[in-house]
């Protein structure tokens, strides 16, 4: 059933939420196998967009943007598909680390502590102008503007690639308070 047929709000874009998180049964697998790859690990700015996407809340993005979607966003405020964004989401490494990587494989995602936290299918490696994106985004290359500072101090090789999140976001802070967007959506429809 559609989220429109079932009275719930459907996702940006119109479609349905992008449930990225790996059922129960089959995350402790998810980790056997992310105990093997090659891993790449993730700046609090990563984890903060890796929740975003698990959760549905970046739907309909199932992983960090490729380079269509990177372009079109940073340039007309679109997805490659047409749907309206406005600030590209992108996983950025060091050009060394990307080096050891092809597109076809898995990769880890950890916490800055090594704990494995997620699998990206990695689709592609692109390379993208970051003075660029921050004067796109913010219309100004000033490093005193704190978006501005945030995207030049990202690096500009970035791996594109859905993800499945197999394991918590660490440091994750007021829980009790936090709701996802399926669960809002069903606090929307319980309470009319």
């Amino acid at each position: 059933m559609s989220a429109q047929a079932s009275g719930a709000i459907s996702a940006h874009g119109g479609g349905e939420l992008n449930d990225l998180k790996a059922p129960a049964a089959e995350r402790s697998k998810l980790g056997a196998h992310a105990a093997g790859l090659p891993s790449v690990t993730l700046t609090s700015r990563d984890l903060a967009d890796l929740e975003m996407l698990a959760s549905g809340a970046f739907s309909p993005l199932t992983g960090f943007m490729g380079e269509a979607d990177y372009t079109r966003s940073r340039d007309e405020m679109r997805l490659a598909s047409g749907v309206p964004w406005s600030i590209p989401i992108t996983l950025g490494v060091e050009e060394e680390r990307a080096g050891k990587l092809k597109p076809g494989i898995d990769v880890a995602l950890a916490a800055e502590d090594g704990s494995r936290l997620a699998i990206l299918k990695l689709a592609e490696i692109f390379k993208v102008d970051r003075k660029r994106e921050a004067e796109a985004i913010f219309g100004t290359g000033d490093e005193n503007h704190p978006g501005v500072k945030n995207v030049l101090s990202t690096p500009p090789v970035c791996l594109a690639g859905r993800v499945i999140l197999f394991e918590q976001i660490p440091g994750r802070t007021f829980l009790e308070h936090r709701l996802e967007p399926r669960q809002t959506r069903a606090a929307f429809v319980e309470r009319g």
